[in-house]
């Protein structure tokens, strides 16, 4: 069984202060659970790409957010979000860089390469964990929940599964903490996971859900 497959939130800070501050105002919303801290980029990069302590990772579960530091020993966080957004397997990763530094030169080349959020710490993190947790209790009405789903099918059609045709025909919100969507459909349980990761960020384009892991659950027939 893979140890790590509950972890949604991936926490890479080298100041143990700075991380056991993090970590409170993760656990007053309930965050904590589903969060592994470490302690430089080198491990951070193990971490994602499951390299080696963590070569035996479930490559199917994929991180939900990366919450990194700046200035860390081996390698900085500058050159950990350059990795994370160039490979193709974690470039839709969301990505927070968190910082005791407002350097200019900092925040415009973290925004270059893709970083989807720059908070100086402290007060702007609790304001982002504030909207975080604000964000894991939304609700989304279903006709315009599935206004956004068949727009997202229409422009990129599921692919076949064994040669069945799959079609997403209906999608509904069946949770929060975090938001989870069920999708029905015909063959919907071919759908691969790559495909449901198309769909989850077409919601996060539109909705934001900033900084919270979204589920998608499938049911159809054969």
């Amino acid at each position: 069984m893979d140890i790590y497959q509950q972890i949604e939130i991936l926490l890479v800070e080298d100041n143990p202060r700075d991380a056991e501050m993090t970590l409170r105002s993760l656990q007053k919303h309930n965050f904590a659970n589903q969060v592994h801290w470490v302690k430089d980029g080198a491990e951070a990069l193990d971490f994602m790409f499951r390299e080696g302590g963590y070569a035996e990772r479930d490559p199917n579960h994929s991180l939900r957010l990366v919450l990194l530091d700046i200035k860390m020993p081996k390698v900085d966080g500058i050159e950990v979000l350059r990795r994370l957004k160039g490979d193709e397997r974690t470039r839709m990763t969301p990505v927070v860089i968190m910082t005791s530094s407002n350097e200019e030169r900092d925040v415009v080349e973290s925004y270059r390469l893709g970083v989807n959020s720059y908070v100086v710490k402290p007060v702007l993190f609790e304001a982002l964990i504030d909207t975080v947790a604000a964000e894991r209790e939304r609700r989304i009405p279903t006709p315009e929940l599935n206004a956004v789903i068949q727009e997202a099918v229409t422009r990129r059609p599921p692919p076949a599964d064994r040669g069945r045709q799959v079609r997403v025909r209906y999608v509904t919100q069946v949770g929060v903490k975090p938001p989870t969507f069920l999708c029905f459909g015909t063959a919907a349980r071919g759908l691969h996971f790559s495909y449901l990761r198309y769909l989850e960020n077409c919601l996060r384009t539109v909705y934001g859900f900033r900084g919270t892991p979204i589920r998608l659950l499938v049911r159809g027939r054969n």
